[in-house]
């Protein structure tokens, strides 16, 4: 493990206080250095803010359960908690959220596709929903049926092991060209690319569905979904695509 941080050795210092501090250091040079003028973090800030409108209920309730309020606010929220995570240097974590964003977008696309999964999924006891609408059957679902997989099995795999599961060789934070175990709160350049690219791919297979299947007035829907497709782009004009 690369030791960094000199006063965590210290066991007099005051950690939380400590860890503040240079969290708030790193989150600063990432966005000085590369967030700041990225193309990706400006469209996901779009989508975001449409986003955050259709959980708040800005243009209308879509009604009384407010599911589709629901998961817009869950990816809302997590969005935002990935993209602190990443300012830390906290990658592995960000991917982690990025996965169950994924798992959202591929479940939207079984409801665009057959909008009764809405209903039975909403109406299933938790066992029900368990077996039925795991990550694994939604996906079988989709497949089946002869759609787009948003995060087919691959990619959903590779977002477990790297942010979730935890195997032999996994090394913290180690999004270097040496491959070097990091606590975090050092700004990597390869870390916070995959990260976000990572994270605005996976928002991306939630928001387009749902600007469909929302009720909302059709100019923010279209707004909603336009940005979806320019922030995809963006992300598929890259040399390391992102997910699926």
């Amino acid at each position: 493990m690369e030791k960094q941080h000199e006063p965590f050795l210290n066991e007099e210092v005051q950690y939380w206080s400590e860890l503040n501090s240079i969290e708030g250091v790193c989150e600063k040079n990432t966005w000085d250095d590369i967030l700041s003028n990225s193309d990706v973090v400006n469209r996901l800030g779009s989508i975001m803010s449409g986003m955050y409108g259709l959980a708040c209920c800005r243009w209308g309730c879509h009604g009384k359960e407010h599911v589709y309020e629901y998961l817009s606010g869950r990816t809302v929220t997590s969005t935002n908690a990935a993209m602190r995570l990443i300012g830390f240097g906290y990658y592995d974590e960000a991917l982690s959220i990025s996965r169950n964003l994924a798992e959202i977008g591929n479940l939207v696309q079984l409801f665009s596709i057959e909008s009764q999964h809405a209903r039975q999924w909403l109406d299933a006891t938790d066992k029900e929903r368990l077996n039925q609408y795991s990550a694994g059957s939604v996906r079988k679902k989709l497949e089946q049926l002869g759609s787009v997989i948003p995060t087919d099995q691959a990619s959903y795999s590779w977002l477990c092991e790297v942010g979730t599961h935890v195997t032999p060789q996994t090394k913290p934070q180690a999004h270097n060209s040496l491959g070097r175990p990091i606590l975090g709160n050092v700004c990597q350049p390869d870390g916070v690319e995959v990260a976000l690219n990572s994270l605005a791919w996976s928002v991306c297979t939630v928001s387009g569905p749902i600007a469909k299947l929302a009720i909302i007035p059709r100019i923010p829907a279209n707004s909603l979904i336009e940005d979806t497709i320019a922030l995809a782009n963006i992300l598929f004009s890259k040399p390391n695509a992102p997910l699926s």
